[in-house]
């Protein structure tokens, strides 16, 4: 069977995925903004479920495999790392328009 990268199953499970998680940014930032007022603080926990929602997307598309991927498992803790740096040097709060998130 001669199937291309993107069928409809692909297409629907992408779309899906896509919808759960700007559901949970969004459940985030309205709950965030809620209880604190405070939209930098509200602004900074979006932006960092997102990253952490994108490489949980990441590995449910990769999940399939019988293998491990070490690559993938590299850059998410890559990622992870550069996320740690951003909320924790004040250089980048301007920079990504966030603040101190605890």
């Amino acid at each position: 069977k001669n199937e291309g990268i993107l069928n409809i199953n692909a297409i629907g499970k992408l779309f899906s995925i896509g919808l759960v998680a700007s559901l949970i940014s969004l459940l985030v930032y309205r709950t965030l903004l809620k209880i604190s007022g405070n939209l930098v603080l509200a602004r900074t926990w979006t932006f960092t479920v997102l990253i952490l929602l994108q490489l949980l997307v990441a590995f449910v598309i990769r999940g399939r495999k019988k293998y491990h991927n070490k690559k993938l498992i590299m850059a998410v803790l890559l990622t992870v790392v550069i996320q740690a740096v951003i909320l924790t040097v004040p250089f980048f709060y301007p920079v990504f328009k966030i603040t101190r998130p605890w």
